[in-house]
């Protein structure tokens, strides 16, 4: 079945049709006939449900609820409504086949089976709670503990909690699917299950909006985010004519790591932002240049030392203007709005206390 015009006026004729506002002035407010908002209605309750469940994400709604709905002529009263609706408040209006209440097993199981029914389902939960947690994880502070982890001078290696290749392209591997206890895995296993069985599969599917989706972005943010690392620390290497050095030696003349990464992490991140410089001495033949709490390099003379304190100022400011960084800022805007449409239907299963769908455990078929 066609979908009957743009997103927009479809989730804008939900909108209104769901505070009962008539066909005939729902078809005024958004200048439309009455005829094509009732073909959207149709569309609404007879379309393949995955398709009209993924208009309705609460960010989705209040997005259009700001930036369109706001701009007609809807009565105040009206927008102050609209602005506390739901997905679910959609859904439950023109679907039939939205799950009302399937938190229970059937009535005609023995109290036993009932009990290891909801343990199943806690268990689950627990699962939930923790991919919520790793969905919204910090690329910077993931990349910046796989680098210190690494022997002094090396370049950083990629863990694999944190990215995996795949036919040559990046992808992002979230922790609780490198989990190794068998017990987690067998239940991980039955929580994709019931995704995949429920009105929620594309949370694991869909390779638009889905995790998989969020694991190509992400992954690709990464590798770009470690290239431009890299760019920083020859940049460095090029000003101070030294390699990077460790930052717990305290016997090496030149740039530390925490040169580049706190440019890094403050251009991208916003981290470590506008902290001191200072430079002191270490003893009578060694300096210390440092940027907030961690020093930026060692140098012989306290000159030499407040060269490196306007190196590093004058890096930040040039890498800062970078196009790079606006790549990569697109790529973790889209990032953070694909967890965020996914997290949402995370924290329904925690709120409810329920993962909907069926798997293979004895007790849930």
């Amino acid at each position: 079945m066609n979908r009957p015009g743009e997103i927009t006026e479809i989730q804008l004729v939900a909108i209104l049709r769901v505070l009962k506002i008539t066909q005939e002035e729902t078809g005024s407010i958004l200048k439309m006939r009455k005829e094509r908002v009732g073909d959207i209605e149709n569309w609404l309750k007879a379309a393949h449900f995955e398709s009209v469940e993924g208009l309705f994400l609460n960010y989705r709604l209040q997005k259009v609820i700001e930036e369109r709905l706001s701009d007609t002529d809807i009565l105040p009263a009206d927008l102050v409504r609209a602005a506390r609706l739901t997905s679910e408040d959609i859904l439950e209006h023109y679907r039939k086949d939205y799950p009302k209440d399937a938190k229970r097993p059937r009535k005609d199981v023995d109290a036993w089976t009932s009990k290891l029914y909801e343990e199943h389902q806690n268990g689950m939960i627990n699962l939930v709670r923790r991919l919520d947690s790793e969905l919204a994880l910090s690329l910077s502070e993931c990349w910046l503990g796989s680098r210190k982890s690494t022997e002094l001078h090396s370049r950083p290696k990629r863990v694999t909690v944190i990215v995996n290749s795949l036919s040559g392209a990046n992808s992002l591997c979230y922790p609780l699917e490198v989990e190794e206890n068998p017990g987690t895995q067998i239940l991980y296993g039955y929580l994709k299950q019931h995704l995949c069985s429920s009105p929620h599969s594309w949370v694991g599917e869909n390779t638009m909006r889905g995790i998989p989706k969020w694991q190509l972005v992400g992954g690709e943010e990464l590798r770009q985010r470690t290239r431009f690392m890299l760019r920083i620390d020859r940049e460095v290497e090029r000003l101070t004519g030294k390699t990077l050095g460790g930052q717990d030696s305290i016997d090496y003349v030149g740039p530390s790591t925490w040169f580049s990464e706190s440019i890094w992490a403050a251009v991208l991140d916003g981290l470590y932002r506008f902290l001191d410089y200072k430079v002191i001495p270490i003893n009578s033949e060694l300096f210390k240049s440092q940027y907030g709490a961690r020093f930026i390099g060692l140098t012989a003379t306290i000159e030499k030392g407040e060269q490196y304190v306007e190196w590093h100022k004058q890096l930040m400011a040039q890498f800062e203007r970078s196009r790079t960084v606006r790549a990569i800022n697109l790529l973790k805007k889209e990032r953070k709005l694909l967890a965020k449409g996914i997290r949402e239907v995370l924290t329904k299963f925690v709120v409810d206390k329920h993962v909907p769908g069926r798997c293979d455990y004895e007790f849930c078929r």
